[in-house]
């Protein structure tokens, strides 16, 4: 038994023996793969990379015009509308008792006015069967002027036959009776003319403040018109009546247009406040509707950055896949006291309606001209999170990667613009970044 202790120490003592002679492994190190890029000169534009928010550019809160109750509803939120869409219906059923009411009362005044039409008409033609007239009994009172001043003379000289002796006084009297009818008739016929011309004389013609005219048809016209004048003005006063029916009418009917809520402009529906039943008034809010023909995107940007940027510079909204292009409308003059940064407002079309307010999207802004430019691929740049401004690459040459720093002129989607720290033709690592260190040797595949 002893024996064999000893014959299984002996062993142990030749494998530990074995064992410390091994010469130890050498640790191999691999060479990393990684995927390289070539950096290259391209015309691009100098561009601030920002994150903004989608705003309306328009909102229009919609309220009734008059009270009354909501009869029907069309639209809730949400929905998409276009300028002079019906979104509701208000309650109309006095607002139509009164149209008829008013449409009666248009028709009266018409009745009205067709009467003092006819009455000024009739005035007018009577007005120159006046003058007519005047002009008539002139000429026989010229008539009859003449056959007194004839009768006249004849007395005269038959009184003088008669002083002498030549005719009897019979003869004489009878001569003298025509005279004086023919006289009489004269008179009747001048106060026929006087009457006549009452309210067709000059004088009245002056008392109305007018000038004589020198031709006729103006002088008969202006006595027609002086005497007509009531008449004309009861005309027109029956037409103002008319017009003011007719303007009450077109109001009740503005009114019931007005009873059809309508959209104002062209977007959707961001809220809904009442229901069907509900009175309305002229306080209540109906709908609030945002334009969405086109938004703002609303960005801060640092303020120092913000001084090369001016209203008209244009820009490139991405949302998702979704590309559109904007203008810069609207920069902030002032800065932010807690964020530092100055606000604007980049205006963009979304004829699509893809930009939805509220939610965010991604910006560059152009800030230069086109030109040629060294640039890499964004995913070769190390940096902080959003912050480019100590920026490094990984510089491959001789199957080795060498850490190099660079400084950033600005950044696109998917490349970096660089000022400083590489040229061009140099191959850069795109993958793997993590797993390199300076000098270390790396196999491109």
């Amino acid at each position: 038994m002893r024996n064999l202790f000893f014959f299984f120490l002996l062993i142990a003592l030749f494998s530990l023996a074995l064992f410390c002679c091994r010469k130890p492994e050498e640790k191999i190190e691999k060479a990393v793969e990684i995927n390289t890029a070539v950096a290259g000169r391209e015309m691009a534009a100098p561009v601030i990379s920002a994150f903004g928010s989608i705003v309306y550019k328009a909102k229009a809160d919609v309220y009734p015009t008059s009270i009354s109750n909501v009869k029907a509803l069309f639209v809730d939120k949400g929905m998409n509308v276009s300028k002079g869409d019906i979104l509701a219906l208000l309650d109309d059923v006095k607002l139509q008792v009164q149209l008829r009411q008013s449409e009666s009362d248009v028709q009266s005044k018409k009745a009205l006015v067709a009467l003092a039409k006819a009455q000024f008409d009739e005035g007018c033609q009577n007005a120159r069967k006046t003058i007519l007239s005047i002009d008539r009994i002139q000429c026989a009172v010229d008539q009859k002027q003449k056959e007194y001043d004839n009768l006249k003379r004849i007395y005269n000289n038959k009184l003088k036959l008669h002083i002498i002796g030549g005719l009897s006084d019979e003869e004489l009297q009878s001569i003298k009776m025509n005279m004086d009818s023919a006289g009489s008739a004269l008179e009747q016929a001048l106060l026929e003319l006087r009457t006549a011309r009452v309210g067709f004389s000059d004088k009245d013609i002056y008392g109305a403040g007018y000038e004589i005219p020198e031709d006729k048809k103006e002088y008969e016209d202006l006595l027609i018109q002086i005497n007509t004048a009531t008449l004309k003005a009861q005309l027109e006063a029956a037409r103002a009546e008319l017009e003011a029916a007719q303007s009450q009418m077109e109001n009740i009917k503005l009114y019931l247009e007005e009873t059809k809520i309508k959209s104002p402009i062209d977007g959707i529906v961001a809220e809904r406040y009442v229901d069907i039943g509900e009175k309305a008034d002229t306080e209540t809010r109906l709908f609030t509707l945002f334009s969405t023909e086109s938004v703002y995107v609303s960005v801060t940007v640092n303020a120092q950055r913000c001084n090369e940027i001016s209203e008209g510079c244009t820009a490139t909204v991405r949302l998702g896949s979704a590309v559109h292009n904007g203008v810069v409308e609207q920069v902030a003059p002032y800065a932010d006291t807690k964020t530092g940064g100055r606000t604007l407002k980049i205006e963009v079309d979304n004829k699509d309606k893809s930009l939805i307010p509220g939610l965010f999207a991604d910006v560059l802004i152009t800030i230069g001209e086109k030109q040629l430019r060294l640039s890499v691929p964004k995913e070769a740049v190390l940096h902080k999170q959003d912050d480019y401004s100590d920026a490094s690459l990984f510089l491959i040459r001789d199957g080795h990667a060498f850490l190099q720093n660079v400084t950033v002129d600005f950044i696109t989607d998917s490349k970096v613009f660089l000022k400083e720290g590489l040229k061009d033709g140099d191959v850069v690592a795109v993958s793997r970044l993590g797993l390199l260190s300076d000098g270390c040797e790396v196999e491109v595949r």
